[in-house]
């Protein structure tokens, strides 16, 4: 199963709708809750859900299709656009599947209703998997005011695998280089490996160590479990340099990557050791840009006070010492 939930609430309990996949006989395993379903190439099917609205007053949800990506440094990630996907990525589900209808849904109180979508499978088989998410959200602005005082909105994630022939393939993790940039406001070295097969890696544990070398070498290490990456996809791993500035000079890159493969649970390892060069180009922009480390205003004022105490305490033992008969 993708560790990850396919299936899930982005807030918590109390979200004002829930969404279920309803099953037919191509459901592959009855007992997940999320569509992973085998269908010959070229042929039309239906998929359907089922809706509820759990309060007493109107709810409006908007829906649409995502293609699924792998998030900076793992994260479960799912986007509607086809731009920006890795170039092994063949066929995205958005091109193969379209809600019947409209996406913007309108339930009444405590109302039940059943969705549908329509994919049409490519004529030509293909390998692994089509990954990607049927996507829910209600945007709390326009609930009413007196429930005013919510900060998030209320969304869902249901996954949709697509079977391909054959599906039993398996990840394969390529490095494609290391790149300096700004990241959260500070300067990183962003290694970028990329999924260049349809199948998905699962519970990920990922160690990524950055070395400068010379004669003292600098060492950043960015660490992370319970992660995920996502068929024919890009991930980023940024290794922050926090509030100091990048140097220009030889670097060493070490990456381990540990998963489990999606349809066997089979362990994978890969282990990367690389070298690359940063030149003062390439970081003169981003070390300017970078945010500085914040001044501790009140150390600053310790400080002084504790210098105007100490001449303060001189001055009177001078006074003291001149005084006649001392």
């Amino acid at each position: 199963m993708i560790n990850l939930k396919p299936a899930q609430a982005a807030t918590d309990q109390n979200a004002d709708f829930e969404v279920q996949p309803v099953f037919d006989t191509s459901q592959t395993n009855q007992n997940l809750n999320y569509y992973n379903l085998k269908y010959v190439p070229g042929t039309t099917h239906q998929i359907k859900l089922r809706i509820q609205n759990y309060t007493e007053h109107p709810v409006t949800v908007y829906s649409k299709f995502k293609n699924a990506i792998t998030g900076v440094g793992g994260e479960n990630a799912f986007t509607a656009s086809t731009k920006g996907l890795d170039r092994s990525l063949k066929v995205p589900l958005t091109s193969v599947v379209r809600l019947d209808g409209p996406k913007k849904i309108t339930l009444k109180a405590e109302e039940i209703r059943y969705l549908t979508a329509t994919i049409q499978m490519p004529k030509e088989n293909f390998r692994g998997m089509i990954y990607g998410s049927w996507h829910f959200i209600e945007y709390l602005q326009d609930k009413p005011k007196d429930r005013s005082e919510a900060t998030s909105n209320y969304a869902y994630s249901l996954g949709v695998i697509l079977q391909g022939k054959p599906f039993r393939v398996y990840p394969e993790l390529k490095y494609q280089g290391t790149t300096p940039e700004l990241y959260q406001g500070h300067p990183a070295l962003t290694i970028q490996l990329r999924n260049t097969q349809p199948m998905v890696l699962n519970q990920v544990a990922l160690t990524a160590t950055v070395t400068k070398q010379g004669v003292f070498p600098t060492k950043r290490v960015y660490q992370v479990t319970n992660r995920v990456i996502n068929p024919n996809s890009k991930l980023k791993i940024p290794v922050s340099w926090e509030y100091d500035q990048l140097k220009p000079g030889k670097y060493q890159v070490q990456v381990k990557v540990v998963g489990q493969n999606y349809w066997n649970h089979l362990p994978m390892v890969w282990r990367i050791n690389k070298q690359f060069t940063v030149k003062n180009t390439a970081i003169k922009a981003i070390n300017q840009q970078a945010i500085h480390k914040p001044i501790n205003q009140w150390a600053i004022a310790s400080l002084a006070s504790g210098i105007m105490l100490v001449l303060a305490t001189g001055a009177l033992i001078v006074l003291i010492r001149q005084r006649p008969g001392i």
